[in-house]
């Protein structure tokens, strides 16, 4: 099982939906789910990668709020998140993650999104050049 995959499975009781996509080695993992379940799907995320940064390096950044822009117009509102990266140093997987909390600026809907994308076999600490 992936590290995107095992995520999900670990928020699946949070989750309203969810998807994992794979093309070739790359693995892409998004999950939604009400607006009230930020706390709990970061607080997991968190203890997650907090379990795992023994065997790599985390970096946790908090969003302060922000916009998303689709092919010109602006769409929703991003009223908080946390982006994490991941990099598992033996297995040379890196892990990017972005959890939103975001709100439609025509219905007034709000929701969390998390979007993942895992490498598991990422270059970055190749010695090849």
């Amino acid at each position: 099982m992936s590290l995107s995959e095992d995520i999900l499975k670990e928020l699946e009781s949070l989750a309203r939906e969810k998807k994992v996509r794979y093309y070739r080695d790359y693995i892409s993992a998004s999950l939604f789910s009400k607006a009230e379940n930020y706390k709990a799907i970061e607080q997991r995320i968190e203890e997650k990668l907090g379990k795992l940064s023994g065997e790599g390096e985390v970096i946790a950044i908090e969003v302060g709020s922000g916009k998303v822009i689709d092919t010109g117009k602006e769409s929703f509102l991003i009223l908080r998140g946390r982006v994490f990266e991941y990099y598992q140093y033996k297995e040379m997987v890196s892990l990017f993650l972005r959890l939103y909390h975001i709100k439609d600026r025509v219905t007034e809907k709000e929701w969390i999104a998390l979007y993942i994308d895992e490498n598991p076999s990422t270059p970055w600490w190749s010695e090849e050049r």
